[in-house]
């Protein structure tokens, strides 16, 4: 016998045997939700969260953890979610509120018809706080993975250390760190917020003499194409509007990001830590007689 909605859904409520939130595919923000008759939102659902007191309710699945922080902590956590135990909260407890939701549904409809139409509305409501759920992980994403990359960078564009035989440290500067620097410069002010378009053709052009002399021929060669796409819409005044520049900006960094990685794999190192030994030692220069 086929289950309904609400019996199949209700199960998910500790587990997720379906995997709606695991299978969500992303879609794209400007669906259309204007059918929607309550405010659907993540505040409102964090905020819903707080205020449960009712028996019918279902007891949150956050633990004794939950009761050891403060009640506007565990709201920030929800609103601003940084872990990966913020959004496995934020995604139990949207959940959770569907299988309240259902339960009104059945309490509620007055037919079948009714029913079914009071259940897209619901998916509708569902899907939206997906989406929601969904761009603040791409948005914490998004940042972990920029200050993975410039620390990354940081520590190729160090000077290399070696420990000589009498305990002491040297640091050395190679082509290899000193060209890391210039990169690390580059990708610095590749990533800020274009404000000068005169100071963005310099950096591209500075780029792209740059570029043209690494022999990574796939990725130099993807660089050089996008640098000389921005210069020839820069120089000529070219308008295809914010997002598209945007975006293509965004690959131009993501693909120079991966050029400087390639490059500099080899200076990437933690000499703080531990000290590479030297291959040679350094002796006292023979007595003059």
């Amino acid at each position: 016998m086929t289950k309904s909605y609400a019996e199949s859904s209700s199960q998910t409520f500790q587990v997720d045997p379906d995997h709606h939130v695991r299978n969500y595919k992303h879609i794209s923000c400007q669906s259309n939700i204007g059918i929607q008759t309550e405010a659907c939102d993540i505040e409102n659902l964090a905020h819903e969260h707080q205020g449960e007191t009712d028996d019918d309710r279902i007891n949150s699945s956050l633990g004794p953890r939950s009761e050891s922080l403060d009640q506007d902590q565990e709201l920030q956590r929800r609103l601003h979610p940084t872990r990966p135990d913020d959004f496995a909260t934020l995604q139990s407890e949207l959940l959770q509120w569907r299988c309240r939701e259902e339960r009104k549904i059945t309490k509620t409809a007055r037919n079948a018809a009714h029913k079914q139409e009071m259940i897209k509305l619901l998916l509708r409501k569902e899907s939206h706080l997906l989406r929601k759920i969904d761009q603040l992980k791409n948005s914490v994403t998004d940042k972990w993975k920029t200050e993975q990359m410039e620390l990354m960078m940081e520590m190729m564009s160090k000077p290399k250390q070696w420990e000589i035989s009498n305990g002491s440290v040297i640091r050395v500067d190679t082509p290899q760190t000193c060209r890391a620097r210039i990169m690390k410069s580059m990708y610095d002010k590749l990533i800020e917020k274009v404000d000068n378009v005169g100071a963005r053709i310099e950096l591209l052009e500075r780029i792209k003499t740059l570029v043209e002399t690494i022999d990574y021929r796939g990725l130099a060669k993807d660089v050089c194409m996008l640098v000389n796409r921005e210069l020839q819409m820069l120089q000529q005044g070219t308008d295809l509007g914010q997002e598209f520049m945007e975006g293509m900006r965004k690959r131009l960094s993501n693909q120079f990001t991966k050029l400087v990685t390639r490059l500099n794999s080899d200076a990437c190192h933690e000499s703080e830590i531990q000290p590479i030994p030297a291959k040679f030692r350094l002796h006292k220069p023979d007595a003059i007689h």
